[in-house]
């Protein structure tokens, strides 16, 4: 593939297998290597790279440290029909995060819903991957996760909260699956971190410095704090996933963990907390006439007449599962920076870099 004068343009299934190869070398096992690099791949071909491999830097970072547990050994510390409580044993999130959601499918089909939370885990990624496993089982995921506290409450100033991402997951027939995956902040910390990579600028209303002044600067903005989205309304959910959580699950609060920015102790274990949620579809109404439901609502929106300057009407996840679809074919962008990183990492490891 040929380059452009911003990014180089990789292969999906070459950069899935340097990365699941590159896991492996760190010294997981073949099955976590493997998860790790398919939840990562799966946020760039959606065009969602601040959760995708721009991360592994940071994650091999802390295996060196020892901050996260290549070896995991997960437990359930509660379990009661639905419900079940995991610890993760600071292990790699996306680790937890299989066994979490699968298990969560497994009880659905028992007791038609099921809320399995993971206590002192890692970093997941995009929690749509995670709502997106109970789709091919006819039903609809369910992922909340708290994180290291980069924004304040609504009327503070200092780090409290994590973003709150959320993400829900729901099937359709011949439509793609309604997917919202957000969190609760203006943008991602991700993509702050991002722009600090590459030298750029953010845009105003993104960060506060750690004064708690507006700040336009990636690097003085993660020393400082994100913004929650829609003001009040975003805090107060932010503050209702963290009681989901961290408070009903005994878990640690966003700001008691650690953190992935450059900046944070590499060496501190990350201590999140994640909920994972399926909802059995039959035991409401035939999975069929739901997705076919879906369909019909989805087409109803599509013929409203556009709003001024909008060719579509998009759902949630629209956009994403026809990058992911192109991407596929053509292959994935990625910044210099983030493709210098990886290539690094792959000396260090002697591990094969072929992935254009």
């Amino acid at each position: 593939m040929e380059d452009n004068d911003k990014c180089r343009v990789v292969q999906y299934d070459r950069l899935t297998s340097f990365v699941k190869a590159l896991f492996t070398k760190c010294g997981l096992s073949a099955a976590h290597a493997e998860v790790m690099a398919e939840s990562l791949v799966f946020a760039d071909l959606r065009d969602v790279s601040t959760h995708g491999v721009a991360r592994v830097k940071s994650y091999v970072d802390r295996i060196e440290s020892g901050a996260i547990n290549i070896r995991p050994d997960l437990k359930q510390t509660k379990s009661f029909m639905g419900t079940a409580v995991i610890d993760a044993d600071n292990g790699p999130g996306q680790v937890a995060g299989a066994y979490a959601m699968q298990l969560a499918i497994e009880r659905a089909r028992l007791f038609g819903v099921s809320l399995c939370g993971v206590i002192n885990g890692g970093h997941i990624g995009a929690l749509a991957y995670w709502s997106n496993m109970a789709l091919q089982e006819n039903m609809i995921g369910i992922c909340l996760s708290n994180g290291t506290a980069i924004m304040p409450p609504w009327g503070a100033m200092g780090r409290a909260l994590g973003n709150m991402p959320m993400a829900i997951s729901a099937p359709a027939y011949k439509k793609f699956p309604v997917v919202l995956d957000m969190a609760m902040s203006v943008t991602s910390r991700g993509r702050i971190m991002l722009a600090a990579k590459r030298g750029e600028t953010i845009p105003t209303g993104w960060a506060l410095d750690k004064n708690g002044r507006p700040t336009t600067d990636p690097h003085e903005a993660l020393k400082g704090s994100v913004l929650p989205v829609a003001g009040y309304k975003g805090s107060g959910i932010a503050i209702m996933i963290e009681i989901l959580c961290a408070v009903l699950l005994g878990g640690k609060l966003s700001h008691q963990c650690g953190g992935l920015a450059p900046q944070e102790d590499r060496n501190m274990p990350l201590g999140f907390n994640n909920i994972f949620c399926a909802v059995n579809i039959e035991n409401f109404i035939s999975p069929d006439e739901f997705a076919r439901s879906c369909d019909r609502m989805i087409d109803y929106f599509k013929s409203l007449q556009k709003a001024d300057g909008c060719d579509d009407v998009f759902m949630p996840g629209e956009i994403q599962f026809r990058t992911a679809e192109k991407r596929k074919l053509s292959g994935i962008s990625m910044d210099f920076k983030t493709y210098d990183e990886l290539r690094d990492v792959a000396k260090k490891y002697e591990v094969d870099f072929s992935i254009m």
